[in-house]
């Protein structure tokens, strides 16, 4: 996982603003902290906190289809 570009270490705090990318089942990840929650809390709550941008999420989206097919 990476925050704004650098390598992150464990129990980093991240910051409004923060760019984060990381690699999720083979998927490519890129989002943006818009927010800190007041308690850790469920993966509903932590989607509020954060925002992907249309180019990026199109490209996992069709990488996961690429995946898909050649799994398959």
């Amino acid at each position: 996982m990476r925050v704004n570009g650098k390598r992150a270490t464990p129990g980093q705090r991240v910051a409004c603003g923060d760019r984060i990318s990381l690699v999720k089942k083979q998927l490519p990840w890129e989002v943006e902290i818009t927010r800190i929650p007041a308690r850790r809390g469920p993966a509903r709550e932590a989607e509020a906190c954060y925002r992907e941008k249309d180019a990026a999420r199109a490209r996992r989206e069709a990488l996961g289809q690429q995946l898909k097919a050649t799994a398959g």
